[in-house]
C-alpha cells in the first residue's frame, strides 16, 4: 500500500492525477477536495482511498472506471496522521 498522509487541515488536488496500479491512500484532519482536477482511476489493479476528518468533495473530472476500486470515509475522530508506508 501506498500511503499519502497529511498532518494538514485541507488537501486540494492542484494537478491531474492518473491513478493506474496499485494502492493510494489519502488521510488529512478536514477536508480533501479533487478542486475539478482530473482524477482517473482507471484499472482493475488500483484502489484508491480518501480519508478525511469533516468532508469529501468530488467535483467534476473525478473519474473511477470499471474495475477499479474507490473507497471515501468520512472519520471524525482524525486529529492527527500517521504517514505509513
Amino acid at each position: 500500500m501506498v500511503t499519502k498522509g497529511y498532518n494538514i487541515k485541507t488537501l486540494k488536488f492542484a494537478t491531474s492525477e492518473n491513478i493506474n496500479v496499485g494502492n493510494i491512500y489519502y488521510k488529512v484532519i478536514n477536508t480533501i477536495d479533487t478542486n475539478n482536477e482530473k482524477i482517473v482511476v482507471d484499472s482493475k489493479n488500483s484502489k484508491l482511498t480518501f480519508i478525511a476528518g469533516n468532508s469529501i468533495s468530488l467535483k467534476p473530472g473525478f473519474k473511477v472506471e470499471s474495475g477499479a476500486t474507490f473507497k471515501a470515509t468520512i472519520d471524525p475522530s482524525i486529529t492527527n496522521v500517521e504517514i505509513e508506508y
